[in-house]
């Protein structure tokens, strides 16, 4: 059986054999890992729609129904957006023709980007944004091709990115929220990070003076 995978912006199909009417969990897993280029010893959490842990015991009888939608869980911190994001592709359609397995980079419990400063999940946040919002794809592909973006796409991307932070963290987003940010900009787009300044990103939020591209939600 040729399982659908979904990983962040990767979709790829993972093989899983059938053996006298089972399917195997581990052998799964592993394939999954493998096919990611994940951690050998990563924690996660398989679920389905409802949200109900699916676990080695019940893999098999559960996929051999066909057409099934699970996401995993893992233990790194993601903001809200990714979370529901998951629940939005988890209800997308996808070829009846074959189980469909949706991974995903989602927390094991709902924490709001402010919670965390690690610099991957902010990047990723950003990305998820732009690719989530009309005109953003456009920011993207600008930066992929140029490897810099006009002062018009960045204008486009900071509009973009200030209308998202409004619409989840109020008028009034705390400083770590509008530096978790910035940060995950310069992440995301290198060659917008400021050589000269102390973290490379004062310039769209300095949470010192509280100046910046961004400073003004």
């Amino acid at each position: 059986m040729l399982v659908q995978v979904k990983y962040s912006q990767q979709q790829k199909y993972v093989k899983l054999d059938e053996d006298e009417g089972r399917f195997d969990f581990m052998q799964f897993h592993e394939n999954v890992i493998e096919r990611f280029c994940l951690p050998p010893d990563a924690k996660v959490i398989y679920k389905d729609a409802t949200g109900t842990e699916v676990d080695a015991e019940i893999f098999s009888d559960l996929v051999g129904q066909g057409n099934v939608v699970l996401t995993l869980f893992s233990d790194q911190e993601f903001s809200d957006f990714s979370l529901s994001s998951a629940s939005e592709t988890s209800d997308s359609s996808f070829s009846s023709s074959a189980s469909t397995i949706i991974l995903d980079d989602v927390p094991s419990k709902r924490q709001r980007i402010e919670d965390t400063h690690d610099a991957v999940s902010a990047e990723q946040l950003i990305e998820a944004v732009l690719r989530g919002k009309s005109g953003g794809e456009e920011v993207l592909q600008e930066y992929q091709t140029t490897e810099t973006l006009t002062d018009a796409a960045r204008r486009k991307m900071v509009n973009i990115l200030v209308a998202y932070m409004i619409d989840n963290h109020g008028h009034r987003p705390t400083k770590a929220i509008r530096e978790d940010y910035a940060r995950g900009i310069v992440m995301l787009f290198p060659s917008l990070k400021d050589p000269y300044s102390k973290k490379g990103y004062e310039h769209f939020y300095d949470a010192a003076s509280s100046t910046g591209y961004i400073s003004g939600v």
